[in-house]
């Protein structure tokens, strides 16, 4: 379901995940990087951009949630992230001419500015402001990237669900009478490929973190009854969008 259709205007008003370029920028920069496209929406289950190819687009994400995942000659899928709302995609491929590493695909509805890769260079060239805030947000990436990498290496399995979790729970957890719901954007087995595990081990964390009542689990959907019970279990750093953190997960803290 799509937010509200002011936050599509093209006017910036704030409504985007932290770290993103929409929601690091203001109005000006904003306005300028939406004028570069047109507005599209996208079903659940569109690719966006493909593993291996040259796009001639980007795509500003607006609404909805897109998952990354990197196709294995063996066949299977790993997913390496999910984005949200703010996010320009594709932006890798179109600086420095490489095909894309990952495959783009819509896990809600999404709405986008699709944006031709010529225009955007062209105008990056000449606007300094949004250039350094491209520069901003692609060092703050990659910082998260570390510390997730990080964060992996210094958990067990259960631990490593836990720090999915809590991610999920910060970036689209939706607190519900003392409780964090969350509309899983993604399945089981994908749950299991973003935290590197097999699915049987992901599905053992998950049976055990039920059992001591930290979560409850529905087709598609987490219940987050103890965010302290999952932050426990959780060693070392971990990458959550502080912004939404506190707020979403304070709730079901105690």
């Amino acid at each position: 379901m799509l937010a509200p259709s002011a936050r599509h205007t093209g006017e910036h008003v704030g409504a985007y995940d932290a770290g993103t370029l929409l929601g690091e920028s203001g109005p000006a920069v904003a306005s300028r990087l939406t004028a570069l496209g047109r507005r599209r929406v996208f079903r659940r289950g569109s690719v966006l951009l493909v593993q291996e190819q040259h796009p001639s687009t980007l795509f500003l994400l607006l609404a909805g949630r897109v998952k990354v995942s990197f196709d294995a000659d063996d066949g299977r899928e790993v997913l390496l992230d999910i984005l949200g709302p703010g996010t320009l995609i594709g932006v890798l491929v179109v600086l420095d001419g490489n095909p894309a590493v990952a495959t783009v695909t819509a896990v809600d509805e999404v709405e986008v500015y699709v944006i031709g890769a010529g225009a955007f260079r062209m105008h990056l060239s000449s606007d300094p402001e949004m250039a350094e805030l491209l520069l901003k947000v692609m060092a703050g990436r990659l910082r998260r990237t570390a510390e997730d990498r990080a964060a992996l290496a210094l958990n067990d399995s259960l631990g490593r669900v836990a720090l999915r979790l809590i991610q999920l729970a910060a970036r689209y957890g939706e607190r519900e009478n003392g409780r964090v719901k969350i509309a899983m954007p993604i399945s089981q087995g994908e749950l299991a490929a973003w935290t590197g595990l097999s699915r049987e081990a992901t599905n053992k964390a998950l049976h055990l973190l039920r059992q001591k009542g930290v979560i409850h689990t529905n087709r598609r959907e987490i219940s987050i009854l103890s965010a302290e019970g999952l932050l426990r279990r959780i060693t070392g750093p971990y990458a959550c969008p502080p912004p939404r953190s506190a707020a979403v997960l304070n709730d079901a803290a105690s």
